[in-house]
């Protein structure tokens, strides 16, 4: 008991040591429990096939993820490590106190499931798969680590060294598919999918599950322009929908940098899609041309360059002004640097004439309820919610010099809205206050 309670005192201080946000108020982590039950994330997550705010993702969202994502030998292991931990707790719960392996096990179990009964219970609101939760990777192995221990020696007191060796012989294999499999998908890694789920049907992952979200599969489309189009002289104009794209273009070497320039759509000649399906605002992105060349991984496309040229593309930018057109037709709801149009829950942010520089600065949205109660836990100390967002992360786009972006209201009753555009650690470049209701 008294090594326990010093196990959890001595966890603590260090916690509070190296988390700044603590120092001011320890009782901070309350507040950041609060605020991961009410996640203020705009975006919609490609989970099973359909397209999810984080709010609304179901109970088995982090568990299936992890479980289609991890080595098949890993989860196996590590179940086997759970079940032993069990196991012993319940035939001699006193060893908890006595043995340090037993001690060893049933913290990695409690320091694995205990996040994800957490985030069950308070509902947190996870995206982009579990990258947010990969501190459980941790504890999930060392489980794996325990159960291996407790399953060879078991096996080399029943059957003796021979199954022990043959059993250590079937794990080194396992590990070796793993290896190869990352070999195989070489330089896209972070996109390893283990075969409890579908991986060989055509398209079905990316139809699925999110893949490829930080758009590091740019730089390989890239790169398969500059080399279809050699000549030194030629200038490659190419579009891509997420600023991430554009961070991959940053980190090519300096003379490709000079000949492949990032334009608005309709100035471009191609436009690279890296293999997210789908925008923040919950629509498919549809191809704007004909590919003429993708990557793949487990048959899925994971970048793909479209020619901006054809029926096709015409078709999608006739839609996109269109959209433009109906929308603006009517009397702007206020009038600053950018036009602003409410429509029941959304709100339209248009400009024309409008350029890529107008895009750049972040945009704020500060929303007033009627009822402060209606308000998620973590915004009621501010007294409004925060929506701020980045143009082209909320699906905004630009096309012959008129751009367009629609962001979703909250459901509850609005008394008045705060949005404008800012730089951070500067003042505001502009801004407007628009009345509630709907």
């Amino acid at each position: 008991m008294l090594t326990g309670g010093a196990f959890l005192l001595a966890g603590a201080g260090a916690m509070y040591v190296t988390t700044p946000y603590l120092w001011a108020n320890p009782l901070a982590l309350a507040d950041a429990f609060a605020a991961f039950s009410q996640l203020p994330y705009a975006g919609r997550n490609l989970f099973q096939g359909q397209l999810l705010p984080p709010q609304e993702m179901p109970p088995h969202y982090l568990p299936t993820w992890m479980a289609i994502t991890t080595p098949p030998g890993t989860l196996l292991l590590s179940a086997i490590g759970a079940a032993a931990v069990c196991c012993w707790a319940i035939r001699r719960p006193g060893d908890i106190i006595r043995s340090k392996r037993l001690r060893f096990g049933a913290l990695c179990l409690g320091c694995l499931v205990g996040p994800i009964l957490a985030i069950i219970a308070l509902d947190g609101g996870m995206y982009d798969g579990w990258r947010h939760m990969y501190l459980l990777y941790a504890p999930l192995c060392l489980l794996a680590v325990f159960g291996l221990w407790w399953a060879a020696a078991r096996v080399m007191a029943r059957w003796g060294r021979p199954a022990l060796l043959a059993g250590c012989a079937a794990a080194a294999l396992g590990l070796g598919g793993i290896v190869a499999q990352m070999v195989q998908i070489h330089p896209h890694q972070e996109l390893y999918f283990n075969f409890l789920v579908d991986r060989k049907t055509p398209e079905y992952l990316r139809t699925q599950y999110e893949m490829g979200y930080w758009g590091t599969t740019t730089r390989p489309a890239l790169e398969q322009l500059l080399e279809q189009y050699p000549d030194p002289d030629t200038s490659i104009k190419f579009a891509v929908h997420d600023i991430n794209g554009l961070n991959n273009w940053s980190i090519l070497p300096a003379a490709d940098r000079q000949r492949a320039r990032e334009f608005d759509v309709p100035s471009s000649d191609f436009y690279i899609n890296f293999g997210r399906e789908h925008l923040p605002t919950g629509k498919l992105w549809q191809p704007m041309g004909p590919i003429i060349a993708r990557g793949s991984v487990y048959n899925n496309t994971i970048w793909s360059v479209e020619a901006l040229t054809g029926p096709q593309a015409a078709a999608v930018r006739a839609d996109w002004l269109r959209t433009y057109q109906s929308i603006t037709a009517a009397p702007p709801a206020a009038r600053r640097y950018f036009d602003l149009y409410r429509d029941g829950n959304k709100l339209h942010y248009a400009k024309a004439p409008c350029v890529p520089a107008d895009l750049t600065p972040a945009f704020f949205l500060h929303i007033y309820p009627v009822a402060p109660a209606d308000l998620p836990a973590a915004s009621r100390q501010y007294g409004f919610e925060n929506r701020d967002f980045q143009f082209r992360r909320v699906g905004g786009n630009l096309h012959d010099g008129k751009c367009l972006t629609t962001v979703e209201l909250p459901d509850y009753a609005i008394a008045r809205i705060k949005t404008g555009q800012y730089i951070a650690d500067q003042p505001r470049l502009w801004e407007v206050e628009l009345p509630g209701g709907r």
